[in-house]
């Protein structure tokens, strides 16, 4: 298959679940059994190995590693969309508890 916008927002949300877990989705002993994984294996819920992450996140981060490509983010500008609004709610949330203090 040719490697589109979806197929780099794949490896976005590889690189995006390692952060926010410390661990990578998709784990095998060989490039064969990894490449399994990776076509027909969903990687563990986030929430698993750090169960912070909210909803949200763990929203965005399911999309990002979509395996269907119609379903999965198709620019990294949609994606950049969702992050910045988690973001923005993130800053709503701190501004409110510093006001609280």
């Amino acid at each position: 298959m040719k490697l589109t916008s979806p197929s780099d927002i794949f490896s976005l949300g590889v690189v995006y679940y390692q952060l926010l877990t410390g661990r990578l989705p998709f784990y095998g002993e060989s490039l064969a059994a990894i490449t399994y994984q990776t076509t027909t294996v969903d990687p563990k819920p986030p929430t698993t190995y750090n169960p912070k992450i909210n909803k949200a996140t763990t929203a965005i981060l399911n999309l990002a590693l979509e395996k269907s490509l119609e379903k999965r983010y198709q620019t990294a500008k949609q994606m950049g969309d969702h992050l910045r609004l988690v973001g923005q709610e993130l800053d709503e949330v701190l501004k409110r508890a510093r006001g609280k203090r």
